[in-house]
């Protein structure tokens, strides 16, 4: 009886004795706060909060940076010398825009309005706050890298990122469906104040769920459908909010983001080909359920494609030929406001007079930082990915969050070629993030 009693106490002192947080929460916290403080307060559009999320940014990073373990970690990151002097090289090009001495000298307006020395960009005061912002994303996607520079914080960081999400696209519908906006426009927009840009969010969001319900599937638990519930939750009320942004642009990036998973998954010798040619056509038939039971605004959306994309179009000739006028300096960053009235004609009014972005990011950056500003930015992002996509190859381990991230990149990749999420801060901070994850997460660590 006595050693019955104490194998019986034994066996209670090893089992846990309450509820364990998951390892990295604090870290994780500090850079959801941030992400998801920034789209709840109107998305940094104003430039005091841009600022305000590029300080907080940066007090965080350094205070990460402080701290002796994530200090070691940091030094432990490989490949990212070459990519942090590509962007280091984009602002300081930037930089340059506000002397007189860039190549092509200073903006002809200056002369115009009689100030001297003038600038190459038009707009000095907004340049400045894009610099800044700049290195707001940079401080954002350090805390991004260093949180996954352990397997176990990655795995909190990607899992935290879909549940908060989940709270907020829940938190974006009802605010929707009730009225809350004060806009009383058909189509959600959450805090962002576009629905297009919203609807970006939503994909990305969508896509990342795919990781921890992938993984937690393959773990072969027999609580999975009770672990899986909260990531497919998730799913499924941000898909909702997707189609009830009307965004066509972002259902189509979603669709680029879902092929991309598979076409990973299958690469990767994860699944058969078969198996993913049946659950693509699963998961069209169910997207067609979805839009013809709960999408009338998405379909009328998309029988108005025609005249919306032949707008772009002529917008985006208008702007290329102004890139071609400055190519190799552009106008400044953040000088769109001042080209675009500076382009209005009789002709052309209908199209210009009320937008404020060019509706694609790549020919935006060209027209705005010129090729000398725009090439290094292009290729440091370009390298980031190649990196992370090459260490993923060679990992065994994380492999379904690390796809899922891929993925979602692919959805901002291909919705930046017909919208302004990039455009929209805290958008930029929430993708910037998720690099620093890839990234961190791609190399794997010591610490699993």
């Amino acid at each position: 009886m006595a050693t019955r009693s104490r194998r019986s106490s034994g066996r209670a002192q090893s089992e846990p004795t309450g509820f364990r947080a998951p390892e990295g929460i604090g870290v994780t916290l500090l850079g959801l706060i941030l992400i998801y403080g920034g789209h709840y307060f109107y998305a940094g559009l104003t430039a005091n909060s841009a600022l305000s999320l590029c300080l907080a940014a940066s007090i965080i990073m350094l205070g990460m940076l402080v701290h002796p373990g994530l200090r070691r970690d940091f030094s432990k990151l490989r490949g990212l010398e070459v990519p942090a002097g590509l962007f280091a090289a984009s602002i300081i090009v930037a930089a340059l825009s506000l002397t007189p001495y860039g190549p092509g000298g200073p903006a002809p307006v200056w002369d115009y309005i009689g100030v001297h020395p003038g600038s190459t960009t038009v707009n000095k005061t907004q340049t400045t706050i894009e610099i800044i912002k700049l290195c707001g994303l940079g401080a954002i996607y350090v805390i991004g890298a260093l949180t996954a520079m352990s397997d176990s914080r990655a795995k909190t960081a990607v899992n935290g990122f879909v549940l908060a999400g989940g709270l907020f696209s829940l938190w974006a519908f009802l605010l929707h469906v009730s009225g809350g906006t004060g806009h009383g426009g058909p189509r959600l927009e959450a805090h962002f104040l576009a629905p297009n840009t919203a609807g970006g969010f939503f994909a990305v969001l969508a896509v990342v769920a795919l990781g921890p319900i992938t993984s937690t599937f393959r773990a072969g638990r027999r609580s999975k459908w009770v672990d899986v519930a909260p990531y497919g939750a998730t799913l499924a009320v941000s898909l909702i909010c997707l189609v009830m942004s009307g965004s066509r642009g972002s259902a189509a990036a979603a669709a680029a983001g879902f092929t991309a998973f598979l076409l990973l998954q299958v690469f990767a010798g994860r699944i058969k080909f078969s198996r993913a040619l049946i659950l693509s056509g699963l998961a069209g038939a169910l997207a067609l359920v979805v839009v013809f039971v709960a999408g009338d605004l998405f379909i009328n959306r998309a029988l108005e494609g025609g005249a919306t994309a032949a707008a772009r179009a002529r917008i985006g000739a208008i702007h290329w030929q102004a890139f071609l006028a400055a190519p190799w300096m552009g106008y400044g960053l953040g000088s769109f406001d001042a080209v675009n009235r500076s382009l209005n004609t009789a002709t052309n009014f209908v199209d210009l007079w009320n937008i404020r972005a060019v509706h694609n990011v790549y020919l935006q950056w060209l027209e705005e930082g010129g090729v000398l500003a725009a090439l290094p930015m292009f290729a440091s992002l370009a390298l980031i990915l190649f990196t992370a996509f090459r260490r993923t190859l060679n990992r065994t381990r994380m492999t379904s969050l690390l796809f899922a991230l891929f993925a979602a990149h692919v959805v901002v990749l291909v919705h930046g070629v017909s919208d302004f999420d990039l455009q929209t801060y805290s958008f930029a901070m929430n993708w910037a993030f998720l690099l620093g994850l890839t990234f961190g997460l791609s190399q794997g660590s010591s610490t699993r």
